[in-house]
Formats: C-alpha cells, sequence, structure tokens
C-alpha cells in the first residue's frame, strides 16, 4: 500500500463538528442572479449518508509541479467561476425557504500536498491512486460553510505527480470541470513563462452534438404536472432487474474501475456508432444494457425490465440564464425483445435522446424538480434534505451512462474532434486523465463514464461495493468493452 502524509497548505484533518445547517439571516431584496438553479438545489438536498454527488478529475502529470506557481493557479482560474468561490445561504421570502449563491472570494481554497512512497503491493487501480484522498472523498460536506472545491498534488517522485480537483456537483457539471481544468493550466502556464498558452484560445465543447437553444416555453399547466407527478410515481415503483452481484450489502463503498482502448479500437468504434446512425452516448448506452443481460444471464437471470439513466450536457440549451449545472438527465426504459439487435436498439435510443430536447423535456423535468422543491419550502432545511434524499434514491437503475464528450478537444472544420488540445504546461505534460463520478445521486449500482484523452477513448466504471466485489466490477466493465468494440478481428 501506498503511504502518505500531508506536508502542504490548507489541509483540513477532521470535519468533525460540522453541521449541515444554514445561517439564518432575513433578507427582503435579493439579485435573482444568486438563487440557485433547481437542479444544483435538488443536488444538494439529496447530499445526504453515503451520497456525496462529488466530480473527481485525476491528473498524471510528467514533469515536477511547482508549488509556488500551483496553489495561485487554482486561485486565479477560480476566480473565472464565482460558484468555486460562493457557499450557501438559505433566506426566507414571504416565510418561505430559499437557497441561493453567496459570493464568497475570501474564502480559501483547501489545497493538501502529498508525499506518497509506494511499496510496491499497489494494484494500479484508481481506488488505489485515490487512497490519499480518501476521506477527502468521503467526508460531509457543509456547504453554508467552505466553497465546494478542495484540491490535491499527490508527489510520486521528483517528476511525477498526480494533481487531483474535487468539485460538488451542485456547483460544478463535466462542462464546467473540464473548462476549469483548461484555465488552471493556462494560468499556471503563464505564471511560468509569462504569458498566455496558444492552446487557451481553442474553443471548448464538451459534447459532440450541439444543443439548439430553447425557445420559449410557458409554466406548465395542472394536467402536465398531474401527468409529470404520475410518471414520477411509476418510476419510483418500477422493479427493474439490476445486474447481480456478490457484495458486501453494509459495505459503504464503491469501486472505480478503467479501462482505456488503442487509438485504432477507438476510431473503429467511433466508426460503429455513426454507421448506425447514432452518437456514442447511444452505443454506450446499448452496450451497457445487453450487457446487463448477458451478465444476468451467465448467472441463470432472465432478461427483464432494465432502466437507465442517461446524462447528457445541454449547454446552449437555455442562452444567457444557462447555469454553471446543465446537464439533463434522460430516463430509458426497455423490454428484453427491445434489446435483441445492438443496431436498432441505438437508433431507438437515438430517437428517443432527440425527441427528449425536441419534445423540451428536459425544461419539463427541471420544472418537475422545481416542483418538487418549492412543495416543501416551508420545512426546515434539514427536513427537506431528508425527503429529497429519500425519494431521489428510491428511484432503482439497472445502470447508469454518461458521455463527458472529449476532454480538452482540438477543434477541426469547426468540430470537437478526439485529438487533444491541452496536453502540455509550461514544463509539464498531461499524461492521462481520470474523470470519476464518486457516489452520485439515485438507486444507480453501476455508473458508466465514457470521454476521450489522446484519441483514446477512456471508460470508468463506478461499482457499489454494495452490490459488487471489485473483481465482478472489473469484469463487468470488460464485458461492457467486448460488446462495444464487437467481433471485428481488428478489435479483439
Amino acid at each position: 500500500m501506498a503511504v502518505a502524509s500531508t506536508v502542504g497548505k490548507d489541509s483540513q484533518a477532521s470535519d468533525a463538528g460540522h453541521v449541515f445547517e444554514p445561517i439564518w439571516c432575513e433578507v427582503v431584496v435579493v439579485d435573482s442572479n444568486g438563487w440557485m438553479d433547481p437542479r444544483s438545489e435538488m443536488l444538494l438536498l439529496s447530499t445526504d449518508g453515503n451520497t456525496k454527488n462529488l466530480l473527481v478529475t485525476a491528473i498524471d502529470i510528467e514533469g515536477a509541479v511547482d508549488e509556488e506557481a500551483w496553489v495561485p493557479a487554482i486561485r486565479r482560474a477560480s476566480t473565472c467561476f464565482p460558484h468555486l468561490l460562493s457557499t450557501v445561504r438559505e433566506i426566507k421570502v414571504n416565510g418561505l425557504r430559499r437557497l441561493l449563491w453567496e459570493h464568497r472570494p475570501d474564502l480559501r481554497i483547501p489545497t493538501t500536498v502529498w508525499e506518497v512512497r509506494d511499496d510496491g503491493t499497489a494494484h494500479g487501480s484508481l481506488n488505489d491512486l485515490l487512497t490519499p484522498v480518501a476521506f477527502h472523498l468521503d467526508k460531509e460536506r457543509d456547504l453554508f460553510q467552505e466553497v465546494p472545491v478542495d484540491f490535491h498534488l499527490i508527489r510520486r517522485g521528483p517528476h511525477r505527480s498526480m494533481l487531483i480537483g474535487m468539485f460538488h456537483h451542485v456547483t460544478a457539471d463535466g462542462a464546467t470541470v473540464a473548462e476549469f481544468g483548461k484555465e488552471f493550466f493556462a494560468q499556471y502556464h503563464e505564471i511560468k513563462t509569462g504569458k498566455r498558452p496558444e492552446w487557451a484560445q481553442e474553443t471548448h465543447a464538451i459534447s459532440s452534438s450541439a444543443k439548439r437553444q430553447a425557445r420559449s416555453v410557458g409554466a406548465s399547466s395542472w394536467r402536465d404536472a398531474l401527468m409529470g407527478v404520475r410518471q414520477t410515481m411509476a418510476n419510483l415503483f418500477d422493479k427493474p432487474t439490476l445486474p447481480a452481484g456478490t457484495g458486501d450489502p453494509h459495505d459503504l463503498g464503491e469501486h472505480q474501475i478503467k479501462r482505456a482502448l488503442s487509438e485504432e479500437e477507438t476510431s473503429l468504434v467511433l466508426k460503429r456508432a455513426a454507421s448506425y446512425g447514432a452518437s456514442p452516448i447511444d452505443l454506450f448506452t446499448a452496450c451497457s444494457k445487453i450487457a446487463v443481460d448477458r451478465w444476468n444471464e451467465a448467472r441463470g437471470i432472465a432478461p427483464g425490465l432494465l432502466t437507465c439513466s442517461v446524462t447528457v450536457n445541454a449547454r446552449g440549451r437555455f442562452g444567457v440564464s444557462d447555469q454553471p449545472n446543465n446537464s439533463s438527465v434522460i430516463f430509458f426504459r426497455s423490454e428484453p425483445e427491445q434489446r435483441r439487435e445492438l443496431k436498432k436498439l441505438c437508433r431507438k435510443l437515438a430517437v428517443t435522446r432527440i425527441n427528449h430536447f425536441r419534445n423540451h423535456q428536459d425544461i419539463k423535468y427541471m420544472q418537475d424538480i422545481e416542483r418538487m422543491i418549492n412543495s416543501l419550502r416551508l420545512l426546515p432545511f434539514r427536513m427537506r434534505r431528508k425527503i429529497v434524499h429519500n425519494v431521489v434514491n428510491r428511484h432503482q437503475f439497472s445502470i447508469g451512462v454518461t458521455l463527458l464528450g472529449a476532454v480538452w478537444p482540438k477543434m477541426k472544420n469547426g468540430k470537437p474532434s478526439t485529438e487533444t488540445a491541452l496536453t502540455n504546461a509550461a514544463d509539464l505534460s498531461l499524461r492521462e486523465v481520470h474523470a470519476i463520478g464518486y457516489k452520485l445521486l439515485s438507486g444507480n449500482h453501476a455508473m458508466l463514464v465514457a470521454y476521450t484523452f489522446r484519441n483514446r477513448l477512456n471508460l470508468v466504471l463506478a461499482g457499489s461495493a454494495c452490490r459488487f466485489t471489485r473483481k465482478e466490477t472489473e469484469d463487468f466493465l470488460d464485458l461492457i468493452v467486448k460488446i462495444l468494440v464487437g467481433d471485428s478481428p481488428q478489435l479483439r
């Protein structure tokens, strides 16, 4: 096992005594731009117990990271993202409790430096790489008192390090995290060299699918509201088939397993999606569904209802009112006969995904969330938190899938490619990126994250230890990869 010790700045040894409770302050007039958007408020209220809702980026660095440049670069980059330098405040307006962001540039950003001695016994999994910061992953975060981010520099030798950023999902989605990373390295480069790098001007794209700006959609009617409640209740009582596992039901941990395809495999997988008339997210989702069937059939479990939550970025859908958190969740249900042919399943998913935005389902979903939250505003924060957490986590899904698109893509002909624009900053070389969703909301026992970096497709599977053993998580991801690459001799 690796041995770590903190030697850096702003380290917090314990979160004992933190009370996740707002500081009360009566306010009559508030800038409406400071209100927390419905999705972020739901994410905050749902964070309870073992649900951490963290987005984590761990970057393998070759070269000597300058601590005197690393810390100010974080601070400078954070000023471009006000929510990262904010805390949450709850106020009363006409007797109703509302949450808003309070910009706090005076607060420190936690940064910790670790010196790690590797004794050679580590397995090399993501869990092992994250061992030094395990406490920070699982600690209770009081967003009423502290900023929603913290950063870690793990030194593994004089010329090899890992930079880790932890972002609470309340304040960021995958696009925001990637954009912050780009700005951080631009600031680091400028501090070290005295000039801003050329790649900082590259257009950033989180997804290969541009989202049209939504036209004005009025408030939903009572009929819409009732239909929304009906569908929500139906989802709550769905009994989907889950992938079988022999994990410890009392284990609150999570296994993080990663596989990176070769450049050739990545190219052929993307061509396969295009040949099906689908996007990569459709192919990843379809292969994950079929993997659940094959996994269970090998264990004597017949195929049944599968439900899948797919998170896609909706940046640009809301124009000037875009929030830092613009993810949209699409729910797919399928019966065994709909999963017999991969190509047809991909097309079905593609049509459903397109209609999700065309029919403004993303906006209606946000309205449903806002309606649920508004109905609880008379209750104290802790009570609202318990209710929302229990409701959200009653949803059981066979698997969840999210696509981060390309990490810092190089644009070609106005479109993002799998090539990476950001690979070096000053004298540092970015060798590998590990993008992780850690203990996210909802009842997903298996969450697949997909993204490309340096022309290679990266797949990360988070498996709940209460369902899977570590070996089962590895085998399940390998099965998804096997289905994804198909039977082509070039991909064996």
